[in-house]
């Protein structure tokens, strides 16, 4: 551990329990006797864990400097590792062990469980309002789907999007792997805001691992060619 110094048993009212824990080789009591006010004294050696430790627990200005440099020496540390590329186990192992020592104030705790109640509170509201959002996507009719699946099949049969997927077999029956998209807004079901794309690309755009805007291009193109199809002018579905 490296290390080591002295304490005496005034210096602060928590080293008999600190003692009493599992850190306990942190911490050793020292017997004396103090022969000018003829009594026994008590005194702690603690080694740099147990110094560590216990300034933690300590507020004050100087304690205060102490927490911040061990915070940014840990965070050093965290960069290093990171940029040599550790295996994210052992990160999260490190992470654990300097947890405990992480700067605490009073009311803390009560901070945290209220930040944690509002997190989850968040997370609910998120998923609700998702939901919502399916629930109000107006399902394409079936003109509409023909009209994808047949000028899709005329443009080669290919996702749109990614240009890889076949989502239209040259017969043009529709690959059980594709899926209609709602590109700009689920309220809007006709032929010129959604498309025939595949599933990767759909859960994609849908959980917005890929902004939609990264594929407004490919749609576009998309819209633009089936506009260009041989009798399609006219006859525009949706």
């Amino acid at each position: 551990m490296g290390g080591a110094g002295k304490i005496s048993e005034g210096g602060h009212p928590d080293l008999d329990d600190l003692s009493d824990q599992s850190v306990s080789g942190w911490f050793r009591p020292v017997l004396g006797w103090n022969e000018e006010a003829q009594r026994q004294t008590r005194s702690f050696d603690l080694t740099r864990d147990g110094f560590i430790l216990l300034v933690m627990g300590w507020t004050g200005e100087r304690a205060m400097r102490f927490k911040v440099a061990y915070i940014q020496a840990f965070n050093a540390m965290e960069a290093a590792l990171k940029a040599q590329g550790p295996d994210d186990r052992f990160l999260a192992a490190v992470r654990e062990i300097v947890a405990p020592l992480a700067v605490r104030f009073v009311g803390q705790d009560q901070a945290i469980d209220r930040v944690a109640a509002r997190v989850d509170v968040i997370a609910e509201d998120v998923a609700y309002l998702k939901h919502m959002a399916h629930a109000r996507r107006r399902v394409l009719n079936e003109a509409t789907k023909r009209g994808h699946v047949e000028d899709t099949r005329r443009m080669g049969g290919r996702c749109p999007c990614c240009n890889m997927a076949e989502v239209v077999s040259a017969d043009g029956m529709r690959s059980p792997f594709a899926e209609f998209d709602h590109f700009y807004a689920n309220s809007q079901p006709n032929g010129a805001h959604t498309w025939l794309i595949c599933k990767p690309c759909h859960t994609d755009l849908t959980s917005g691992r890929v902004p939609r805007e990264q594929r407004e291009a490919e749609f576009r193109a998309y819209q633009g060619h089936r506009r260009r199809l041989p009798g399609r002018q006219q006859t525009f579905f949706g």
